[in-house]
């Protein structure tokens, strides 16, 4: 059961990336539209694997925004 599980959570996450490396393929060859879809797909995919695993993405997120602030300049961020 658990096995399953991770299993499928491993499987939604490949098809995030998958879907990852589409958006970068339609980006160089200078496909607006299909990086615009690309990117619709990514999110769809990523609600599917927290519908799946239970998270509330908008308490994660919010979560992670307020620890984010709290950090110091990583990442592009500006101070």
């Amino acid at each position: 059961q658990r096995a399953m599980y991770r299993t499928n959570l491993l499987a939604k996450l490949a098809l995030i990336t998958s879907e990852i490396g589409e958006a970068v393929s339609a980006l160089q060859h200078g496909d607006d539209r299909a990086f615009a879809e690309e990117i619709a797909d990514i999110v769809i995919r990523v609600f599917d694997l927290c519908g799946y695993a239970q998270i509330d993405l908008g308490d994660e997120m919010i979560s992670k925004m307020v620890s984010n602030r709290k950090r110091p300049y990583l990442h592009g961020k500006e101070c």
